[in-house]
């Protein structure tokens, strides 16, 4: 009986492991089939629409997000981090605030400011976008398909976030 205890023990353990190490490898999801991704057009806090497509031929993150999401707001400076690190590789972020804009959005960029565009979907119109909380992050590739998917908060500067996404960038 004990052999078949420390049996499972280690089958277990063997497979929280296994389970833990494949979430190290890659700290997103792939999105099976790769769609493409949906339109995304939405006007930035700039004024100026801004539009996926215009970004055909470079990888982009598009992050939702809301200025009332604690771990949106946490993970903020670590992407600006990221874009400044890995920008000149090709790589663009749409930051999509899920809601209307206003005095509450232009506050939280005045303290964390980004480089990035800071889209505004007032409307809550993302159809074809499947959100299911926030912040949820999405890999779109050069050709417009989305690859890989996260929910929640992410350590965007971490070494293996870096590493993640450089070998994406280095895809052609």
């Amino acid at each position: 009986m004990k052999s078949r205890g420390l049996l499972a023990s280690a089958l277990g353990f063997l497979l929280i492991t296994g389970a833990t190490l494949s979430a190290l490898a890659e700290p997103m999801q792939a999105v099976a089939g790769s769609p493409l991704a949906a339109e995304l057009a939405l006007p930035a806090t700039d004024g100026r629409e801004r539009r996926l497509d215009d970004l055909r031929g470079k990888v982009v993150l598009v992050n939702f997000w809301a200025t009332w999401c604690v771990p949106c707001r946490t993970e903020m400076p670590a992407m600006e981090r990221l874009y400044r690190q890995l920008r000149a590789q090709g790589l663009e972020i749409l930051a999509v605030h899920v809601g209307p804009g206003g005095p509450q959005l232009h506050s939280f960029l005045a303290e964390v400011p980004v480089s990035f565009p800071v889209l505004v979907d007032a409307d809550l119109d993302l159809n074809g976008w499947p959100l299911k909380g926030l912040p949820t992050t999405v890999v779109v590739d050069r050709n417009g398909r989305r690859t890989h998917a996260a929910l929640g908060a992410l350590e965007w500067d971490s070494a293996q976030m870096r590493a993640f996404l450089a070998d994406i960038l280095e895809r052609r």
